[in-house]
């Protein structure tokens, strides 16, 4: 009789490595002025790669090292790579600055979106390119540069802030020399406010009127309440340098030289 043996073998399949989905936390949301975001994988020894403008990490991403301080709108997408495993599940939060600083700069273009112009790599071209972005309380920062922008209420409105404690505001960037050198029209005056603006601040600019087309450097009228110049300077202007009528005008440290005496449209 022929002996015969007989046995079962067991084939387990090696299940694959992956590494765990990092965690981003806070896990998106509004916020005001600047957010701390941190990211974290289960894996230990796992290193995390990111991106903040919506496209899918690489390992040729921003490596993570601690946390990230946002202050702009941005979509925050994270991955975990770890050698002899498969990479990580893509986590996605989505952050949104409520109160966004929006940017003006001679490389700029007036094409980028408002969003873009959020960031100082894509800014906007013209001052005025960059207030049709603003919204109340919000805050539009000039590059260095000479602008021919007329800022005027009557085809563009300021947004108004909400009070001194959070109005909007248009300024230099620090450091930077801005110049305001308005040409192209006639109109009475480089800054016009008159429609009901207010609680806005100027700061840091400087208005030439030397070749201007413009008379007056800024003018605001009845309707424009609560309005601050600071840290500026108004030169070269055949009219006044500024004028107003109406209530809460204010002018912080300034310089005014070199402009005529007549208030342009009637302002005093």
């Amino acid at each position: 009789m022929a002996k015969t043996t007989s046995f079962t073998l067991s084939v387990t399949a090696a299940v694959a490595l992956v590494v765990a989905t990092p965690a981003i936390t806070p896990n998106g949301g509004s916020f005001s002025g600047s957010v701390s975001v941190t990211m974290q994988t289960a894996t230990p020894g796992a290193s995390i790669y990111y991106t903040t403008d919506g496209t899918t990490p690489t390992q040729s991403s921003s490596l993570y090292n601690g946390p990230v301080t946002l202050t702009n709108t941005a979509t925050v997408d994270a991955q975990g790579f770890m050698s002899g495993y498969s990479p990580s599940g893509v986590a996605s939060a989505s952050f949104t600055n409520a109160d966004p600083t929006y940017y003006v700069a001679k490389i700029g273009s007036d094409s980028n979106t408002c969003v873009q112009a959020r960031s100082q790599s894509t800014p906007k071209l013209t001052i005025n390119g960059g207030v049709a972005c603003l919204a109340s309380g919000d805050t539009l920062i000039i590059k260095a540069g000479t602008y021919n922008d007329i800022i005027s209420s009557l085809s563009l409105a300021i947004p108004s802030g909400s009070s001194w404690s959070a109005p909007t505001t248009i300024k230099a960037n620090p450091g930077d020399t801005v110049i305001i050198n308005p040409k192209g029209s006639s109109f009475c005056c480089a800054v016009y406010l008159g429609s009901g603006e207010s609680f806005i601040v100027f700061d840091g600019l400087i208005w030439d009127g030397n070749g201007a087309s413009t008379p007056g450097a800024v003018t605001f009228k009845d309707g424009a309440n609560y309005i601050r110049v600071q840290n500026s300077e108004f030169k070269n202007f055949a009219d006044s340098g500024a004028s107003s009528v109406g209530t809460g005008f204010e002018l912080l440290n300034n310089k005014s030289h070199n402009n005529g005496t007549n208030c342009p449209e009637g302002a005093g």
